[in-house]
């Protein structure tokens, strides 16, 4: 047998081989010396050394560590994801915008205002029932500003369309409008931030809910049992159905000079708004497996709602005509306008637009869930 060495720095045997290490001195180890002695009887010291160790545990490799657990957002947890972004785009635009001298303050300046307050108007829709109406509605006073301000910069910046043909006094009283409700939100701004700071897991009915999105009448509302892309699918359902129904009522219509066809047309234009907003705010589709067919389908809604869109503008442009007296101005408009309304229902048949919405509807995941 190969002789055994257990002197401080001596090679010593392996099952591998031979190795060096220092070793401790043996008569600086009980066990050293222990084992010096079993080894010096031989055979049978060998045996007895062997009874001596006690046999290795069974090898268990260690556990991996637990998995993170999946947290499956809920709408609360999307309207913080988006609250405070928004907020802060939409602040950033109408200081912009209206936190300059006053004669700044002009209709081809404030686009991007009213862009940012849409969004944030689209944001206040869709994530209202994660707000609490009580005490002092705070949802309810950020949700009416915001519209307000809509309208009102909306209104002031329709004059950028029609070039140079309104009026220096028109421009002027539009203005007033929009600085005064600049100052109007301005000391409410810190207390709005507040609230999209803490939304609630529990879901709040809203009685002046928007019918674009959670208040159209008889729509199934959102749900704490399912989850935030869940109740996300569950109101794009909502909006397809009422996007049907607006879309049938706008191609009966013979005219959109009257104020109740207008309306009718622009509610069908803002219906389609609602459903492209909600469609790109999230990734997840609810159309698993038919995605070039849905991307067509929102190409024809976009096409359909900037048609509209110009439309819109003709008639704006045909009503401040006969408040001016302009009556050739008018005549002219007025024809054009006919002629646009023609195209575009012609358009709505040969895009086949409700069946775009029908067949969305039809094809969405009946329990989507999230992915």
């Amino acid at each position: 047998s190969s002789e055994l060495s257990l002197v401080h720095g001596a090679a010593f045997e392996t099952p591998c081989g031979v190795s060096r290490g220092p070793v401790e001195d043996e008569g600086s180890h009980p066990a050293l010396r222990a084992a010096r002695i079993l080894l010096g009887r031989g055979g049978r010291g060998h045996a007895e050394l062997a009874r001596s160790v006690p046999p290795l545990p069974p090898y268990r490799a260690p556990a991996p560590p637990p998995a993170p657990s999946r947290v499956v957002p809920v709408v609360a947890d999307f309207a913080k994801q988006y609250g405070i972004p928004t907020f802060e785009e939409t602040k950033g635009a109408i200081d912009g915008a209206l936190g300059v001298d006053e004669d700044s303050i002009l209709p081809a300046n404030v686009h991007d205002c009213r862009k940012a307050l849409l969004k944030m108007r689209t944001f206040l829709d869709v994530f209202g029932p994660a707000y609490s109406p009580v005490k002092d509605d705070m949802y309810g006073q950020f949700r009416y500003i915001v519209d307000k301000g809509y309208e009102t910069v909306g209104n002031f910046q329709d004059l950028d369309h029609m070039g140079e043909k309104y009026s220096f006094k028109e421009m002027r009283r539009l203005r007033k409008g929009v600085v005064e409700w600049y100052a109007e939100y301005l000391p409410m701004e810190q207390q709005f931030r507040a609230l999209l700071q803490h939304p609630s897991s529990q879901m709040h009915a809203h009685k002046h809910a928007s019918r674009f999105f959670w208040g159209h009448e008889g729509a199934e509302g959102p749900s704490e049992h399912l989850n935030g892309m869940q109740n996300m699918h569950r109101l794009m359902r909502t909006q397809l159905a009422y996007a049907h129904e607006l879309c049938n009522n706008s191609l009966h219509l013979p005219e959109i000079f009257s104020e109740a066809a207008h309306e009718r047309m622009h509610d069908f234009r803002k219906s389609l708004r609602a459903l492209m907003h909600l469609h790109t705010m999230f990734n997840q589709s609810p159309w698993q497996d038919e995605q070039p067919a849905v991307a067509m389908a929102f190409a024809h809604f976009e096409k359909m709602y900037d048609g509209y869109g110009d439309a819109n503008d003709l008639r704006n442009g045909y009503l401040h005509a006969i408040e001016d007296g302009d009556y050739g101005e008018a005549s002219r408009t007025a024809r054009e306008l006919e002629e646009a309304w023609l195209m575009l229902k012609t358009m709505q048949i040969d895009l086949e637009i409700l069946k775009d919405i029908h067949e969305l509807r039809e094809h969405m995941s009946p329990n989507c869930t999230y992915p």
